[in-house]
């Protein structure tokens, strides 16, 4: 055994002390050693000694307990296929359709979205937009994904319900803004390391359109939405994917004032003022709820709306990265009253 396995064997049995008997203690040790990769650059779960169980819960293979932590650098790794997974299920599961941006270039850097196949033909389309940070389409919190269950972490919930309504859906990608020149090496050495393993500086390229989460969401609001055909849009955005949201409605205000029909917030941050137009101000305060962290039940009024913002409501749930997944049936409910309500409007 090296030095590095050594000084990670002992890592992990110092987080063991909960667990009975030596010989368990050694069985779950040799589990948990064999979710380092047997080699450098990991291109599935599988690699990794997990699985998925169905329901949703990242397992070990052997033992099918659940993810053990080992450093920064294996969580990462682990991190970064997973998403490959996600994105396989939204395709081959839940039929949407994979589409890399820009459109029509080749030998370029590229963004990937995902929407339904009706999603341009529909009447009715779903944008989902999701926050900040490692996440990409398809995941609301990349450690739910790890730590809970697929169901909490990433948008499938969502497909299900916009699907069972007969809501067409285009999934954003707002943070894959850029893509490294050569693919950086994943070295099964990293993960060996007791130390903080820094991730190392590649150099890189912006990706044209999607160069910030701002430009992402114009690219796809002008290439996509504009020309889908749907009289009725609804939007869910967490965390800020509410900034990104009055980013568009800024932008394309007659576009939202003619189509779209409610904007449900989970947990968002974005912030208006005197310095945003009344008409964007009035738009979200009348348009709009935000699902936000609370101890109160889902649903129950936090903060009623006022000039500046709309109505708050308690997402039940007092962390930040769970509101989305958590108040779905809240959020859904909102949605579907929203849009019949406009439909019958625009119908009279």
């Amino acid at each position: 055994m090296t030095d590095g396995q050594l000084s990670l064997k002992e890592d992990i049995l110092t987080s063991l002390k909960d667990v009975k008997g030596s010989e368990e203690t050694i069985k779950y040790l040799e589990a948990v050693i064999k979710t380092i990769p047997a080699k450098d650059n990991p291109t599935s779960i599988s690699d990794f000694n997990y699985e998925f169980s169905e329901e949703g819960k990242l397992c070990n293979k052997d033992t099918s307990k659940p993810f053990h932590w080992v450093n920064q650098a294996h969580y990462d790794a682990l991190g970064d296929v997973i998403v490959k997974d996600i994105q396989k299920l939204m395709i081959d599961k839940y039929g949407l359709k994979e589409i890399f941006l820009p459109l029509n270039k080749d030998n370029v850097p590229k963004n990937n979205i995902f929407h339904s196949l009706d999603a341009l033909e529909c009447d009715t389309l779903v944008l989902l937009i999701q926050g900040a940070g490692a996440v990409r389409a398809g995941q609301w919190a990349r450690a739910l994904c790890i730590n809970e269950t697929l169901s909490l972490g990433t948008i499938f919930p969502y497909l299900e319900k916009c699907k069972s309504l007969g809501y067409g859906v285009i999934v954003f990608n707002p943070n894959l803004n850029e893509a490294p020149i050569k693919e950086p090496d994943v070295l099964r050495s990293s993960f060996l390391k007791n130390e903080k393993v820094l991730k190392p500086r590649v150099e890189s390229q912006k990706i044209e359109g999607s160069e910030n989460y701002v430009k992402h969401g114009e690219y796809v609001w002008k290439n996509f939405v504009e020309s889908a055909k749907a009289k009725t849009i609804g939007i869910v955005a967490h965390s800020r994917g509410g900034d990104n949201t009055v980013q568009l409605l800024s932008q394309f205000y007659q576009d939202f004032k003619k189509r779209v029909a409610v904007i449900a917030f989970t947990d968002s941050v974005h912030s208006l003022s005197f310095f945003n137009p009344p008409k964007v101000r009035k738009f979200i305060r009348e348009m709009a709820k935000n699902w936000v962290t609370s101890d109160l039940e889902t649903g129950k009024v936090v903060r009623e709306a006022h000039e500046y913002d709309c109505i708050r409501v308690s997402a039940g749930h007092t962390q930040h990265e769970y509101t989305s997944g958590v108040a779905i049936n809240s959020v859904f409910e909102f949605l579907k009253t929203q849009i019949e309500n406009f439909q019958t409007k625009f119908k009279n």
